[in-house]
């Protein structure tokens, strides 16, 4: 019934991809499956919620719940940052990663100065469609247009260069499994910007 499941989503990203919304190379399932390749057994995953957050909860079914801290599946918009400044002072010797969208994401952004100011180090990851995701996908569906719910570009490499945290920008599933590994390795908050091409599961 699982594999079920998993070869429905799949099958759903595979369709996305090969519509090619938005522009960008990457899909979120692609963020995913890297996330799975580099994960320790220690790991501690956040995941925002939004549309990237329903594409993390469906294909990260393996590792559920032991290692998941998260607010569900849509609920609690832009939790994520200061959950991740939490999973780091309850987990000092584990590594953190936070998996959230540009919308969820830019809810609390500000946190970031206060988590690099206390020395709580994380990575997060930002899937950037430009858009609410999940209401973007609703709008298509049901009126066969988006309705005031698409996002102007960010760049979140100076945003968060601007609040005292690395930035890096990867276009690429080479670039984005470098530097997460590298991000792991680092004593300071890292934001991973990955535009990402829009669709919901």
């Amino acid at each position: 019934r699982r594999e079920e499941f998993r070869a429905a989503v799949e099958e759903t990203a595979t369709r996305q991809q090969a519509d090619g919304a938005g522009g960008a190379t990457l899909h979120a399932s692609h963020l995913v499956h890297i996330v799975q390749q580099v994960l320790a057994d220690d790991m501690v995953l956040l995941f925002d919620s939004g549309s990237f957050g329903q594409w993390c909860h469906q294909l990260l079914t393996d590792r559920y719940p032991s290692h998941w801290l998260t607010c569900g599946r849509s609920g609690v918009v832009g939790w994520g940052l200061g959950g991740a400044m939490a999973a780091r002072l309850t987990y000092p010797d584990r590594p953190v990663v936070l998996l959230a969208g540009d919308g969820a994401f830019t809810f609390t952004v500000g946190e970031i100065e206060c988590a690099v100011r206390q020395g709580l180090q994380f990575v997060a990851v930002v899937g950037d469609d430009q858009a609410w995701g999940i209401t973007q996908s609703g709008h298509v569906s049901r009126y066969g247009e988006a309705i005031t719910s698409s996002l102007g570009p960010i760049d979140f490499v100076k945003l968060a260069e601007s609040l005292g945290a690395h930035g890096v920008r990867a276009t690429t599933e080479d670039a984005f499994c470098a530097a997460l590994r590298e991000a792991l390795d680092s004593d300071t908050v890292t934001v991973i910007h990955v535009p990402i091409m829009g669709g919901a599961p």
